[in-house]
């Protein structure tokens, strides 16, 4: 359910309305390792950063983890300064509605706190972890001024095995996310798409990902309006500090 019960919390924004228009996001950033080694570092930011500046100043929406902001705060600078949109994606990406309301709370406040002394703003949007979300996270995220921001499309990037930089656990061949995203490529060849546009999940979280979504984004482009989630919702002030100008 993405529409709240409780009549103050507005809506989940899940996709964006208009059809031909994709809403590029990527989660879990700012993407590095430690130890850093020379294979490693290739795929860690500034890499898809570069990437997307190289193919027409792409701007993104960025769901930053505020523990990796910590870690990182030279890549989260790098990604505000590229005109980026920076969202909250909590400080530890725990199941939401699994925590107490402290323990929301907590997870929210470290992350605007980081964001805040980092990058110097204070976002309004915020990504639940999995999508992890009741309306009790949701009133406390809007409590604390923060919009809930989901998805309609997954490419289960997060989800590929065999990355051999950092391997994990995943279910699902780097050849399966591929043609996850042709099929929906080719939907939109044959004009079957046209009712909305789409908010895709994408990752900044290892080279698989990185790979995937450097393989599509000049198709994508050709074949849609792509943006940030928040701008394909007309959202023009994504922080509270209504003075904020993109640094040059």
């Amino acid at each position: 359910c993405t529409t709240p019960k409780i009549h103050y919390i507005p809506p989940d924004i899940t996709i964006c309305p208009t059809a031909g228009t994709w809403g590029l996001t990527y989660d879990d950033g700012p993407m590095y390792y430690w130890p850093v080694t020379a294979e490693n570092s290739k795929w860690a930011e500034p890499n898809l950063y570069d990437y997307l500046l190289k193919h027409s100043n792409q701007k993104a929406n960025l769901f930053y983890i505020g523990s990796k902001i910590m870690g990182a705060p030279a890549a989260a600078q790098r990604g505000l300064n590229d005109g980026h949109t920076i969202c909250v994606h909590t400080w530890s990406h725990p199941s939401m509605t699994s925590l107490t309301n402290a323990e929301v709370v907590a997870e929210f406040y470290y992350s605007l706190r980081m964001i805040k002394q980092v990058l110097g703003i204070t976002p309004k949007c915020w990504r639940p972890p999995y999508g992890d979300v009741d309306d009790r996270v949701r009133a406390i995220a809007w409590q604390m001024g923060m919009r809930t921001v989901i998805w309609d499309r997954d490419t289960d990037d997060w989800n590929i095995n065999g990355d051999q930089v950092a391997p994990g656990p995943g279910a699902i061949t780097y050849d399966t996310a591929n043609k996850t995203v042709n099929s929906w490529i080719k939907s939109r060849k044959e004009g079957k798409d046209n009712s909305h546009g789409h908010i895709v999940l994408e990752h900044e979280l290892s080279n698989a990902t990185i790979t995937l979504t450097e393989f599509w984004l000049p198709t994508i482009q050709k074949l849609y309006k792509t943006m940030p989630a928040t701008a394909c919702n007309n959202i023009a002030q994504p922080y509270w500090e209504k003075k904020f100008i993109y640094p040059i």
